[in-house]
């Protein structure tokens, strides 16, 4: 059963919604305040995030703003009267998956709650691990835990390029051939490139001769 974490201070509202929630099967837990949003995330993790943008007491965007700098990726949908597109837009920038504009149909809620799990569960699987380490391919982003690493672009593509081999030699020519047309292209820069990622902690073994090769633990 997938727990909901739902922000709402329109009581009526609140308990329309988690009546539809619950009868489709999920666990739903309704607060009215951004403090008790703050404490609920705090106290247990939840598999999506409902919240209300509410125009003048603040509460939605800068929430799930310091929840995304914090490296909380839980699915997060807005719910809100708030239908222009500047309003929209901001609550996409600041990490939303979705955004449902007041008045909605309780049920539709549902519905797209769904699709947003189904969207984030997929995801998972477009990571490759190694370690405490995981690698995004979509995005090509590398994760230590939550928290996001820094890459440079020609970085990303050596690591995706580790990733997809894992405890498999990558030969150095097909390194050099991923960054050719560079400066980065020379054995040298390759060099430092590697040391790089070895200082973040990446299990890189050199192959005498022939190249270097990411080792999966155990």
């Amino acid at each position: 059963m997938a727990s909901i974490l739902l922000l709402e201070e329109e009581r009526e509202e609140a308990q329309s919604l988690c009546r539809t929630l619950t009868n489709e099967g999920f666990e739903v837990v309704c607060v009215g305040s951004a403090e008790a949003f703050e404490e609920a995330t705090f106290r247990r993790t939840f598999d999506l995030l409902l919240l209300e943008a509410h125009p003048k007491r603040g509460c939605g965007f800068e929430m799930l703003t310091g929840l995304r700098r914090a490296g909380v990726q839980t699915p997060a949908i807005f719910i809100s009267y708030r239908s222009d597109v500047a309003s929209i837009s901001a609550g996409f920038l600041c990490g939303a998956d979705d955004y449902i504009k007041k008045p909605y149909n309780t049920e539709e809620v549902a519905v797209r709650i769904k699709a947003a799990l189904r969207r984030h569960y997929r995801a998972q699987t477009e990571f490759l691990h190694v370690g405490t380490f995981r690698y995004h391919l979509y995005r090509r982003a590398l994760y230590e835990g939550e928290e996001r690493i820094t890459l440079t672009p020609y970085e990303s593509k050596i690591v995706e390029l580790f990733f997809r081999n894992r405890n498999t030699t990558v030969e150095k020519s097909e390194m050099l051939q991923e960054l050719s047309g560079r400066d980065e292209s020379s054995e040298a820069s390759l060099r430092v490139m590697i040391s790089h990622l070895r200082k973040i902690g990446l299990p890189i073994r050199t192959q005498w001769g022939k190249g270097y090769r990411l080792e999966l633990e155990g």
